[in-house]
């Protein structure tokens, strides 16, 4: 697999990212929580599924698996990598108009 900054870099949560239980609804929160724990999860879940894929080729050791890997798991990655990317990016664009709206 090529680098990819999801296993490398530090994911943090925001402290917005504790959600409370009013109902589970979401319309009881002041603020809604922050896209940068949208990435965070979605960073998580993509490096639980890589964890499982490792798992896997213990017991699948062909060419088609890694035909899989190549054509879907290292694309996917990649993309989530990015995607990860523009949600931070998207967190502080949100935060700096909220703070210019205060």
């Amino acid at each position: 697999m090529s680098s990819s900054i999801l296993f490398s870099r530090s994911y943090r949560f925001s402290a917005h990212a504790v959600v409370s239980k009013v109902g589970a609804d979401r319309r009881f929160h002041a603020w809604p929580l922050p896209m940068n724990a949208n990435g965070t999860r979605l960073a998580a879940l993509t490096k639980e599924l890589w964890g499982q894929w490792q798992q896997t080729k213990q017991y699948w050791k062909d060419s088609k698996s890694e035909a899989f890997e190549q054509k879907y798991l290292d694309e996917l990655v990649a993309s989530i990598d990015k995607t990860v990317m523009v949600i931070e990016q998207l967190d502080k664009l949100i935060g700096r108009v909220r703070r210019d709206c205060e």
